[in-house]
């Protein structure tokens, strides 16, 4: 079989994973700042408040304040993000409160739809974070204190600050306000990060050198000079539109032009970049996806038409209201699409009530439904294939399937793991005595996903080995046992969803989602939908 073809270094050369280069980028050039609605530079930013190093801590709180402040539209998708990971530290939760304070009638709805309450959360804060009455627009009040160990330090705001303290290797440093708070920002980043302590001359040298190259079109195989973001960003960017496949790309697609928007990001079934297609004087957001293809070339005809085929299902199918849209795709040279912009799978981010949660099952249900009443099977559902939309503005997210039907060509060239989480695979998948791969797998799989959205965790952990095994003669522990909170008649529907024989199985997803609808009703859960 053929391996993933996807370049070592395309997770590294991708511009905004370092919260300290993306405010170095909001500081420099704010003209050219990154898009707050991408998904991977809120994950970033998210894991910065959480990060052990202070300067990336520090440099989260403020490229998430500035980006906000740009982007109002797309704090949603952030603060569901801020709200999954608040346990995960103090300063989560201080940046959760501050867009509260600033941005009330964005926020709000966000955190009900968590269920999380916006007053209590305020009510809880000690206060540190509270904004200057009147002066919601003064980022010039910040100031840093030391958290109990002495070095730690915790972004607080709500009085003005004459200095900011930083921390490296517990060593205390004081950086004086020249008045102006990017300078202070910027001032304070590069005292951090420039070894054993601030060094005007070696900043200065940097400065220079990096305002030499700011203006060139920089060579993106070249690292020997110092790089900004923006210019690995302009690079990338320029890199993609220049090549013959992307050109190809354009002349064959519907819509009237492509701009790259936003570097590759090597994901898994595809290589995604997120571009601007113009049709006439209409614009959209997508994302064009570069199908991974097996080493040799001399697959890449059967591997095109049979990838083709499934890629016509998909499109067919994308008028489900639960799939994600396929807007263009082709075959040759190298197979590609253009979807609508998604956002984080549920492997990632899951509604925290059960109420919302058996929500989501029950719309999920129905999408793979919808799907089978079109002759359409997914083949690979699991919960990175769960996913939703990128372009919405309103947190009542419904559930999307992803890659539909895909897994159908790509298990013929490539290794299964790659593009199924195993612990999510069907017995058929492990042994053709449990039959084909056909629509009683997708109620199998959409059983075990449901498993995950109930209870936080896979039906099966270990090792591939161990997984295989587990999936052919174990069960996992009741949804009740690990989340007590849910309907006791769950348990029965993923029991029946998840049988290891087909004949056990429900027949339909129709069923299934009837029976976990009846379940909710019975428990009196209220799942309105």
């Amino acid at each position: 079989m053929g391996t993933n073809a996807r370049s070592p270094d395309d997770e590294s050369s991708r511009p905004w994973t370092d919260p300290r280069s993306v405010l170095r980028t909001l500081l420099s050039t704010p003209d050219e700042q990154p898009d707050l609605a991408d998904a991977d530079l809120r994950r970033s930013l998210v894991a910065g408040l959480a990060d052990e190093d202070p300067t990336i801590r520090f440099s989260s709180t403020w490229a998430i304040r500035l980006l906000a402040r740009d982007q109002p539209n797309a704090l949603p998708g952030l603060v569901g993000y801020l709200v999954a990971n608040r346990d995960a530290s103090d300063d989560v939760r201080n940046v959760l409160v501050v867009l509260l304070d600033r941005y009330p009638d964005l926020v709000r709805p966000v955190l009900t739809e968590r269920d999380v309450d916006p007053d209590a959360l305020s009510a809880d804060h000690d206060g540190a974070l509270a904004l200057p009455a009147g002066d919601d627009d003064n980022d010039d009040a910040v100031v840093f204190r030391e958290d109990h160990d002495g070095k730690t330090i915790i972004p607080t705001y709500g009085s003005s600050a004459d200095f900011l303290t930083t921390a490296l290797d517990g060593n205390r440093q004081l950086v004086e306000t020249p008045g102006e708070v990017p300078t202070v920002i910027e001032r304070a980043m590069d005292d951090a990060s420039t070894t054993g302590g601030g060094d005007p001359d070696r900043r200065d040298a940097d400065q220079e050198s990096e305002d030499q190259t700011d203006d060139a079109a920089p060579d993106p195989t070249d690292r020997a000079a110092p790089w900004s973001a923006t210019q690995q960003k302009r690079a990338d960017i320029e890199h993609i539109e220049g090549s013959d496949l992307f050109e190809t790309i354009r002349s064959q697609c519907r819509f009237d032009d492509l701009e790259v928007v936003l570097p590759r990001d090597g994901r898994r079934y595809a290589d995604t970049v997120r571009a601007r297609a113009r049709t006439g004087s209409e614009e959209s957001g997508i994302a064009l996806r570069l199908l991974d293809r097996p080493d040799s070339d001399a697959d890449d005809g059967d591997y095109a038409a049979t990838v083709g085929e499934q890629l016509a299902r998909w499109q067919g199918a994308s008028a489900i209201e639960g799939v994600v849209t396929v807007h263009d795709w082709a075959a040759d040279p190298r197979p590609w699409l253009a979807t609508e912009p998604v956002e984080e799978p549920i492997s990632e981010w899951t509604p925290p009530s059960v109420a919302a949660r058996l929500r989501c099952g029950l719309h999920l249900a129905e999408s793979v439904a919808d799907c089978h009443r079109q002759g359409v099977v997914h083949a690979g559902i699991d919960p990175g294939n769960v996913v939703r939309s990128g372009d919405a503005l309103t947190v009542a997210w419904r559930p999307k399937l992803d890659n539909v039907g895909l897994l159908f060509a790509l298990r013929e060239y490539f290794d299964l793991g790659e593009y199924l989480d195993l612990r999510y695979a069907a017995p058929e998948y492990f042994d053709a005595r449990y039959g084909s791969i056909d629509h009683s797998t997708d109620v199998y799989q959409l059983g075990t996903v449901l498993y995950r959205l109930f209870t936080d965790r896979a039906p099966f952990e270990g090792g591939e080995s161990e997984v295989h095994e587990q999936v052919l003669t174990a069960e996992p522990p009741a949804p009740t046992e690990v989340n007590p909170a849910l309907p006791d008649a769950v348990d029965d529907v993923i029991w029946k969803a998840t049988a290891k024989r087909k004949l056990v199985r429900y027949e339909t997803a129709t069923q299934l989602r009837a029976d976990l609808k009846r379940s909710c009703e019975e428990a009196g859960v209220d799942i309105d939908i």
